[in-house]
């Protein structure tokens, strides 16, 4: 179990991508991309984000199109993946 302030993290997280991701829905391929958990690392320099991918027979080329969004994008230098 994290701390207080892992848990507000992640929540703030959680709730930003989820945000992200109803606003910027053409990189998520037309499907539906839930944030089930995040968790934060103690030292809260890293954070694990697990997806739900909905309603797409080709998953694997939704969370492709993520992770290009991710390398490539605006997250580029603060985001390892």
């Amino acid at each position: 179990m994290g701390s207080i302030r892992q848990g507000k993290i992640e929540s703030v997280i959680q709730t930003e991508l989820a945000s992200f991701f109803q606003k910027n829905n053409s990189i998520c391929l037309g499907s539906m991309v839930t944030v089930t958990v995040v968790r934060v690392t103690s030292d809260l320099s890293l954070a694990r984000c697990y997806l739900s991918i909905f309603g797409s027979k080709d998953k694997q080329g939704v969370f492709e199109s993520i992770e290009n969004r991710v390398r490539y994008g605006a997250w580029h230098d603060r985001v390892k993946i």
